[in-house]
């Protein structure tokens, strides 16, 4: 019964937390709601408060970005603002599995921003997170508007390479960094980043043609 007790006061300290604290966009607050609903519905279903807890794979098909390049993302991108806050309620609906969800969250910020194109590359990553690391050709559009509406932003390059690396499509991977570095400032914070990338990318294409 504790278990169920304790969920029940994080489920609302989260939602009271979001409602009051966070701006979203129109629509975010249903979405974190049905979020947080979701999750209980599936601990009712499944879970036993009396069990030791253990990590388990979600059902949904994808992957989740790791802390290193979430970090990249927030030195390429604006920390603040409803696009920032959008990108962020993302990654967090991606890492509880929650990837259609995270979609879903992008698209709504885009509804209202439509030119933004930080919010573009968030929906590219949301669809490659979705569609299990694959760069689908809707995630191919969200990164080229990203980049049409904003030639010289870093992140649709560096995540686009992200993708095009986890489809196995290496030397386009390695052609998107490779641009991205020639356009980006020498003490750019992500250079480090994207330079290591680049030369493991690399290195697979030289092997691949022993």
């Amino acid at each position: 019964m504790t278990g169920w007790i304790f969920l029940a006061m994080l489920a609302a300290v989260t939602v009271v937390a979001v409602r009051y604290f966070a701006r979203l966009p129109k629509g975010g607050f249903e979405l974190v709601l049905a979020a947080v609903l979701t999750g209980i519905a599936g601990y009712a279903w499944q879970g036993n408060p009396d069990q030791d807890g253990a990590p388990v794979q979600s059902e949904e098909k994808g992957v989740t970005l790791d802390t290193k390049v979430i970090a990249t993302r927030r030195m390429m991108t604006n920390t603040y603002g409803d696009a920032a806050k959008v990108a962020d309620f993302a990654d967090l609906l991606d890492r509880w599995g929650k990837t259609r969800e995270a979609v879903i969250a992008v698209q709504t910020g885009l509804r209202k921003e439509p030119k933004n194109p930080e919010l573009w590359t968030s929906l590219g990553n949301a669809l490659v997170v979705h569609g299990g690391g694959m760069l689908s050709p809707a995630a191919e559009l969200a990164y080229a508007r990203a980049q049409a509406l904003a030639p010289d932003h870093p992140a649709p390059a560096y995540f686009r390479g992200l993708a095009l690396a986890q489809s196995g499509r290496i030397e386009e991977a390695a052609q998107s960094w490779g641009g991205l570095l020639i356009r980006s400032p020498k003490d750019a914070p992500w250079r480090e980043d994207v330079e290591a990338r680049l030369a493991l990318a690399l290195r697979i294409m030289q092997a691949e043609k022993r």
